[in-house]
């Protein structure tokens, strides 16, 4: 997405939490509440950053 935006000529960013090691590959054990919860904290920050 970000090389779409690029040639759109639009500013983007790209926020990704993992929710599981690499080897998991049972996904009951994937932790996507905390992966989510991350998300939700770091995007706001981000953002207030991203305005100054």
């Amino acid at each position: 997405m970000l090389r779409a935006a690029a040639l759109a000529g639009v500013p983007a960013v790209e926020v990704r939490v993992v929710s599981n090691e690499v080897d998991e590959l049972d996904r009951a054990q994937w932790q996507f509440d905390e992966a989510l919860a991350a998300l939700a904290e770091a995007v706001p920050r981000l953002l207030a950053e991203l305005r100054r």
